[in-house]
């Protein structure tokens, strides 16, 4: 098999038939399916197991205590044996050719993502995407850097089960580091440093939007997003070798601009490459906005 798909489940009994017939019905067909179920009280084992004797291509693994959601990924990630590794939530529909586009374009790189559509619990059209709604397009972002950019400062542009990569990347990818929120834009960065990452707009994923959904909150204490954004640097430079010598140099100038952010005197001092970066987190901006954004980011953010 060429293809590995890494499942999570818990208590996913409500839409998880629909998400599993999706990936049963992919156009490629050549992959295996591996599910890491986190002690899940309702009928979702049940549910796995019927598929099961359908489908040998279903492999089910049950952990004997619940070790949340982040842990339960890495151990599903660890457990697949293909080359290549696609991400999947229990809640989302797959568009029937979303594994063959991502095959199709990931050629020498170590990671692609694709675009996926916004849907309600009932999967009606909420008439918005992914990227555009992190105001991000292939065409806007066409570098490695400025995608690694706009992943540092503007926040996760690429939703994780939208995204392929080979297995050769897992050592850099993994341990996911306790202090970074989210798999997915780390997962990017990484790929990003290397030079080796690709991206899609086209939708191949309808994701569910419900008030069940394994989330993180949006955090208004902006010291700590500026902390964490400073340890997110870190780790990525100890984590690669790095050898494009532009994103290193940002990386390491992004880190000391984040350390001045918790001042109103080192956020002036930040103002000449604030000026330039700062159109990562909002491209779309007329210039007259652009700068009462800017004047307001450097002034008014504590």
């Amino acid at each position: 098999m060429l293809i590995s798909i890494a499942m999570t489940t818990y208590n996913g009994e409500k839409y998880l038939i629909e998400q599993l017939n999706s990936i049963l019905d992919q156009t490629f067909s050549d992959f295996e399916l591996i599910i890491c179920d986190d002690c899940s009280t309702d009928n979702t084992i049940q549910i796995i197991k019927d598929y099961i004797i359908k489908d040998s291509r279903i492999k089910l693994f049950q952990n004997i205590k619940n070790i949340g959601f982040k842990k339960n990924f890495e151990q599903a990630v660890k457990l697949c044996t293909c080359e290549l590794i696609a991400l999947c939530d229990q809640d989302d529909i797959w568009e029937k050719n979303h594994l063959e586009v991502l095959l199709s374009n990931i050629g020498n790189n170590y990671v692609i993502a694709g675009n996926n559509q916004f849907y309600d619990s009932n999967m009606n059209s909420l008439n918005k995407d992914f990227f555009s709604s992190h105001l991000f397009s292939s065409a806007k972002y066409p570098f490695n850097l400025d995608i690694l950019k706009k992943v540092l400062l503007s926040g996760n542009c690429f939703q994780g089960a939208s995204i392929l990569f080979k297995k050769e990347i897992l050592d850099l990818y993994l341990p996911l580091p306790e202090d970074v929120p989210y798999h997915d834009s780390w997962l990017v960065a990484i790929a990003c440093s290397l030079e080796k990452f690709t991206c899609l707009d086209t939708i191949i994923t309808k994701y569910r939007q419900h008030n069940r959904q394994v989330t993180h909150k949006n955090n208004n204490n902006k010291k700590d997003f500026f902390n964490k954004r400073i340890l997110f640097c870190e780790k990525l430079i100890n984590r690669t070798i790095i050898s494009n010598q532009l994103i290193k140099q940002f990386l390491e100038q992004s880190k000391q601009y984040f350390i001045n952010m918790s001042t109103l005197k080192g956020r002036i001092k930040n103002i000449n490459f604030w000026s330039q970066e700062y159109k990562y987190i909002y491209p779309d901006n007329n210039t007259a906005k652009y700068y009462f954004r800017f004047i307001k980011f450097l002034l008014l953010n504590k």
